[in-house]
């Protein structure tokens, strides 16, 4: 029976979608005794083949799946455009929903959703941002909130590192696609870092991005992205991200008024630490050229490897009323419109004010819809 309110027994999970991305979903269900009581998919034979592995029943919809009564909560792994509509379906039954990233393609779409959900604010509506668990990120951000960067000037994050062949898209007929995908680096592969830009330093307030469609794969959508993000207190960030690059890097700096953080790849932590503001210094020292005291803290971190453990098991325990969301429906639509900014800004070759413009956004993408 699908369950209205949260409750403490653990939800029955039911997986629409059982492509490449739902094995996480089911080795994290299985190492946290979380049963996945009915699957769906496309592909018929893709959600009997997982539900023979879990012993439990397929079905062919996801009607059918949401209709059985054999789950409290839906995982929706499915592609991009699915999920808005498969959301929607999940809340008018009652269930909890946790979705793949992005969110959505549009930032209109992100809005449905998130007033929807705000009809049934008992339900749990969780999107899979998983890197939010990964000890290098939250450490990153606890220093940006306890003050001890100070004022945040400016960040430069490259993003290089999400390499891919031709193969890649040629693996699935919707990928690198307008109608399959709605977008390619910014909606497939960065939305992660899109989600801990605002989970850091919020949402912009203006974007100005060069982006680059087909440049380095036989593809519709942008596998290259240069963006400036402006910050209504002053601050500026750069952005560069590509799937085009096998030198790829990850590499993010940010530069506040006490400190420096400098992440130069995803085990490696950086902190320099001035000895005051570096802004009194600045006006205050009788030096040309001297530069305040500072001091460095380093570390390192494992890859992270229970990321999707950490956020399965913190979307049963919010379906239980005993958490909250790592990261919500209503956090998710920002990487969402920040996306589309980007994308606009692109197209249309002019900075975008954010929160962005849904109609011109979504009439951009119809007319590349209908020229490819």
């Amino acid at each position: 029976m699908a369950s209205s309110n949260q409750n403490k027994e653990v939800p029955r999970l039911g997986l629409i979608g059982c492509g490449y991305v739902s094995k996480y979903h089911i080795a994290a269900s299985r190492l946290l005794c979380a049963p996945i009581t009915a699957t769906c998919d496309r592909k018929f034979e893709a959600a009997e083949r997982v539900a023979g592995e879990l012993g439990t029943k397929a079905f062919h919809t996801s009607e059918e799946l949401l209709d059985s009564g054999l789950v409290d909560a839906v995982i929706i792994a499915t592609p991009h455009f699915s999920h808005t509509q498969l959301a929607l379906d999940a809340f008018d039954r009652n269930l909890h929903v946790l979705v793949e990233k992005p969110l959505t393609v549009t930032a209109a779409e992100a809005d449905k959703l998130n007033a929807a959900h705000a009809k049934k604010p008992n339900l749990v509506f969780a999107v899979d941002f998983q890197q939010r668990t990964w000890p290098l990120w939250n450490e990153v951000r606890k220093r940006l909130a306890d003050g001890s960067v100070g004022e945040v000037y400016r960040f430069n994050w490259t993003i290089t590192d999400w390499y891919r062949t031709q193969h890649y898209y040629r693996q699935s007929a919707w990928r690198g696609t307008w109608t399959g995908e709605g977008g390619g680096v910014l909606v497939n592969q960065c939305p992660h870092q899109l989600d801990l830009i605002c989970w850091f330093f919020g949402l912009p307030q203006r974007v100005l991005a060069s982006t680059r469609f087909g440049k380095h794969h036989d593809i519709e959508v942008e596998d290259e992205v240069h963006a400036i993000l402006e910050y209504p207190n002053g601050c500026v960030g750069s952005f560069i991200t590509s799937t085009g690059e096998p030198f790829g890097q990850n590499r993010l700096e940010i530069f506040g008024d006490r400190a420096l953080i400098r992440v130069t790849s995803l085990t490696q932590l950086e902190v320099v630490t001035l000895a005051g503001s570096g802004r009194d210094h600045t006006m205050t020292v009788a030096a040309r050229d001297t530069t305040p005291a500072k001091t460095t803290w380093q570390a390192e971190y494992p890859e992270y490897e229970a990321e999707y453990v950490d956020l399965v098991k913190n979307f049963l325990e919010s379906c239980q009323g005993r958490a909250k969301p790592l990261a919500s429906g209503l956090d998710a639509s920002a990487s969402v419109d920040l996306a589309n900014a980007m994308l606009l800004s692109g197209f249309e070759h002019r900075p975008v004010q954010l929160p962005s413009d849904r109609a011109a956004f979504n009439r951009v993408l119809e007319t590349l819809q209908h020229r490819m």
